[in-house]
């Protein structure tokens, strides 16, 4: 669960949008989820992730369905703990989507010179919880309203297809190496050979960046990048190479950590970097076979391609 909540942060920044405008007031509904929404007047439906972007102001709102209960999801997001994510509670209200108890926090973030203002909505549905993260530049305000307006307008639908495949901007094959797709959340397909996730077995994470970033030199990124993945700031680097997929440049990096009981576990992360500065990105994670799972993740990799 913890990394499911760090990928879910770390992913709040979107450069991709779909060229269609939904119309003011028409519920849209969200790939590879649940969920619709209405979204203000001015949004457009992104393609990296799963919610709406106003490229004006760079405001987005982004939706997740997260595989934990609802209770424990919203206990955690303490003041304390938004503190250590940069952010500073202002507020924090008792909501209800359709018939669900949820809550609304309001903080404030700054980042790169720019303060914003977000607001947090998490509601449980089925066994799981929605979290849906509205974030503007806090000199716009008059957007306040209307994100606070369409994020709680988010309904859950029991009956709509929510195809995690549909969602993402690319494609990989797993036949034949034992993983199942478990979920999607946070811009993400995540794979695990039991299709539970969170797990204690192998898995395996597939995602690309949602806003162009200063990579400079490209080897060195992957290896800092690697030591952001949780679990992984004193691993061992075992094995980094160059190599080319799908047209995309890119580098593996193979590296060993131990877990708090001892037990070695294996990290495979390979990024494939495009011209317009974004990146595509492979995280596979195992305890068990080690060697075996090296080449089941290279294999994955092969396969990957843009839609």
């Amino acid at each position: 669960m913890a990394m499911i909540k760090r990928w879910v942060f770390a992913f709040l920044l979107v450069c991709f949008l779909q060229q269609l405008w939904a119309q003011p007031g028409t519920p849209v509904q969200l790939p590879g989820t649940k969920f619709t929404m209405i979204p203000p007047s001015g949004f457009a439906q992104a393609t990296a992730f799963t919610g709406f972007q106003e490229e004006r102001t760079g405001a987005v709102i982004m939706v997740n369905g997260l595989p934990a209960p609802y209770a424990a999801t919203a206990d955690a997001f303490t003041e304390e703990g938004l503190r250590s994510q940069g952010m500073a509670l202002v507020s924090k209200e008792q909501v209800e989507i359709g018939q669900s108890e949820g809550v609304l926090l309001t903080v404030t973030q700054a980042a790169n010179g720019t303060k914003y203002k977000k607001y947090i909505l998490m509601f449980g549905y089925e066994d799981g919880t929605c979290l849906v993260t509205g974030m503007f530049p806090e000199k716009a305000a008059n957007l306040s309203e209307p994100v606070r307006t369409a994020m709680l307008s988010v309904a859950f639908h029991a009956d709509q297809d929510d195809n995690p495949l549909d969602a993402v901007p690319f494609i990989v094959d797993v036949t034949g190496t034992g993983f199942k797709l478990a979920k999607y959340a946070g811009g993400m397909l995540m794979y695990s050979t039991d299709g539970r996730v969170p797990t204690d077995k192998p898995a395996l994470l597939v995602g690309n960046s949602l806003a162009a970033v200063p990579v400079g030199d490209r080897k060195q990124y992957t290896t800092e990048r690697l030591r952001k993945l949780p679990g992984a700031a004193a691993a061992a680097v075992k094995e980094t190479r160059a190599l080319s997929i799908d047209g995309l440049d890119g580098y593996e990096v193979i590296a060993e950590s131990e877990t708090e009981g001892g037990t070695k576990e294996m990290i495979s992360l390979t990024m494939l970097f495009d011209d317009a500065g974004g990146y595509y990105m492979l995280v596979g994670m195992t305890k068990e076979d080690i060697g075996a799972y090296v080449d089941i993740f290279r294999k994955i990799a092969l396969t990957f391609r843009r839609k």
